[in-house]
Formats: structure tokens, sequence, C-alpha cells
């Protein structure tokens, strides 16, 4: 890896993120579920292959997208939410709100 969010991907397993490359049978995958750790963006792999004297270099990109957006919620300066203590199997406590007072 030469370039990216992370420089780590081209042999990677760590239960919920698998980078495998296969020198065997050239092929490169990449499983991640991982949003944190592994941010979008443009991950930039070189391979080289030495024969003798003959060397060549490949280079390409791996582009990750976030597919679902944005998953941050913004809080406005006041807290619009009460400490409450809650115990199992007492009625259920309702406490109303409005989208204005909790998103910016």
């Amino acid at each position: 890896m030469i370039s990216g969010p992370r420089l780590d991907l081209c042999n990677f397993n760590n239960g919920s993120t698998i980078a495998i490359f296969n020198t065997a049978l050239g092929y490169y995958t990449f499983r991640s579920s991982d949003h944190i750790n592994f941010p979008p963006g443009d991950y930039v792999f070189e391979i080289k292959g030495l024969v003798g004297n003959l060397e060549a270099t490949e280079t390409w990109t791996m582009t990750l997208v976030e597919p679902c957006g944005s998953n941050f919620v913004f809080f406005m300066a006041q807290n619009p939410f009460a400490d409450v203590v809650y115990t199992l199997a007492d009625p259920m406590i309702e406490l109303p709100w409005e989208l204005g007072t909790i998103v910016e």
C-alpha cells in the first residue's frame, strides 16, 4: 500500500474485516462491515514483479464508499432529554420531544 486512510490492507483479518492478496492466484479480496476503522476514501496499492533483471510495477486504486451516508447526529447545546430511572415492569415513561430540539 502506498497511500490511503490505512496502509495495512494487503493481508488483514480481524473477524469483521478480511483483506487478502493471494499472490499464487493473483487476486485481491476485501470485505468489511467496520465503517469506523476502514473509512471511505481511495486506497492505492502498488504491485511489483521481478523476473531475473526485469521488473514491472502496477498501481491500482480501491475506492471505499459509504453507502448509507453520514450516520452522525449533532445535538444542540441544550439537552432536551431528562434523566430518569426506569424499573423493569413499571408503566411506560413518556418523554415528549420535537425533532427541532434534538437535531441541528
